[in-house]
């Protein structure tokens, strides 16, 4: 692991704005990049020779060697990001991908958990699919939050309990129900501390 690099993984509540986010951080820090978690991962299933597939093989490797799988995630990261020192990457989805990356990275890892009111969130979703397709409210409402419990299958309400454990030294949790200039202002703020340490 290299240590000059640092390591921004974000993940929250559905239609919270963490994609926005994402893209944002990328743009106004210098080194920064963002790269979704899912491509990394289908990079690495490329170089293996294996003839299991693309499911079989994370969850073999997931659930038997966590460790290594996420020690080649973070080398494969690295590779992709080439010249960039801050590796900005969406969705982390697991506690216990979060306790290895911790271990793995330490100091050189933040973690924002970006939440919101369901009504925000849907209001925004609504403005902007309602543009292109006819897409009623309700159904974006139901949408979401069928979206919020598949995410909370997966662990997120674990995730944010991790952080409010205190188990990590750059785990933050943003809310976005204001204005997108006090959203911004609010990651800047724990990004500043991050990147000082």
């Amino acid at each position: 692991m290299k240590e000059d690099k640092k390591y921004i993984f974000i993940t929250g509540k559905s239609e919270s704005g963490k994609s926005m986010i994402s893209e944002y951080i990328s743009k106004k820090y210098k080194g920064a990049i963002h790269i979704k978690m899912r491509d990394i991962i289908k990079e690495m299933y490329k170089e293996y020779d294996t003839k299991l597939s693309y499911e079989e093989w994370q969850e073999e490797l997931e659930n038997n060697q966590r460790e290594f799988f996420w020690k080649t995630y973070i080398n494969m990261a690295n590779k992709i990001a080439k010249g960039h020192n801050l590796i900005v990457m969406d969705t982390l989805r697991k506690k216990e991908t979060l306790e290895v990356i911790n271990k793995l990275a330490g100091n050189n890892i933040m973690l924002l958990y970006i939440d919101a009111k369901l009504e925000s969130r849907v209001n925004r979703e609504y403005n902007r699919l309602n543009k292109e397709d006819n897409i009623s409210y309700e159904q974006i409402k139901l949408n979401t939050l069928k979206k919020d419990k598949e995410k909370e299958q997966y662990g997120l309400i674990q995730i944010l309990n991790y952080i409010k454990e205190g188990k990590m030294k750059h785990g933050y949790i943003i809310y976005n129900n204001g204005t997108i200039e006090d959203f911004k202002k609010s990651i800047d703020d724990k990004i500043e501390i991050f990147l000082g340490d």
